[in-house]
């Protein structure tokens, strides 16, 4: 009897440390990009729980290459060579077709989900509970943000009306992270270059808060049921 105690006990303390790891083990994630001249790099990394999973994926002008690896010690990488990129093309293409046959093949289940969020629109409770998943959905957003990120180079369009457009956004977007955004706009050529990095860290209670705010709200429980099955 106290052996198989010990196991049940050894099984709950697994359990738990699984639980906090899952909900409070850091993702980190870093995004770095860079263009100009015509060149185009990308380096992503995401890390669960620092080096307990990490993956890493970059990609400069037509070379790709992505790498895993596991407690800092085991690791796979895959380069970008260029007969294993035609091929990934090759299902990228194959797969974008089988999935436009199959988008064609049901209207009517489209159709449904469009009528059902039509009649939640229709009422105010369906109103009130689309307004407050909409308002979680923001919320854990900008939990999701990136705690460091800068953004430096300058823009142009063909179309200079639309080099004012974006410039306008971008000058907001200065005005609030005045130390990290400098982008300057070009009206005279069509022109692309900079730098952007950012990284920040996600945590999966944020998840579970979000799904408990939402299912506590009657009529946001309601539309969600109403959504998934057609029926409150």
């Amino acid at each position: 009897m106290g052996i198989i105690l010990l196991i049940l006990k050894s099984i709950g303390v697994i359990l738990a440390v699984l639980l906090l790891l899952i909900l409070f083990g850091p993702i980190r994630y870093q995004v770095q990009a860079s263009a100009k001249d015509g060149h185009f790099s990308l380096r992503a990394e995401l890390s669960y729980c620092y080096v307990l999973l990490k993956f890493c994926f970059w990609t400069h002008d037509e070379e790709k290459g992505k790498r895993w690896q596991i407690l800092g010690i085991f690791r796979k990488e895959d380069g970008g060579a260029e007969e294993k990129e035609k091929e990934k093309k090759k299902r990228r293409k194959k797969d974008g077709e089988e999935k436009e046959k199959s988008k064609e093949g049901k209207p009517s289940s489209r159709n449904a989900s469009l009528s059902r969020l039509k009649k939640i629109t229709e009422t105010e409770a369906g109103r009130a509970g689309l307004k407050h998943i909409l308002s979680e959905l923001v919320r854990l957003f900008r939990q999701c943000l990136p705690t460091r990120f800068s953004l430096t180079g300058r823009f142009g369009f063909s179309d200079p009306a639309l080099t004012g457009q974006a410039a306008g956004f971008l000058i907001t977007l200065m005005m609030t992270y005045p130390d990290t955004v400098d982008i300057l706009p070009d009206f005279e050529k069509e022109i692309l270059e900079g730098e952007f990095a950012a990284e920040g860290s996600v945590y999966g209670v944020y998840a579970l808060v979000f799904l408990i705010r939402v299912l506590i709200h009657t009529e946001a429980r309601q539309t969600i049921l109403y959504l998934l099955r057609g029926k409150a």
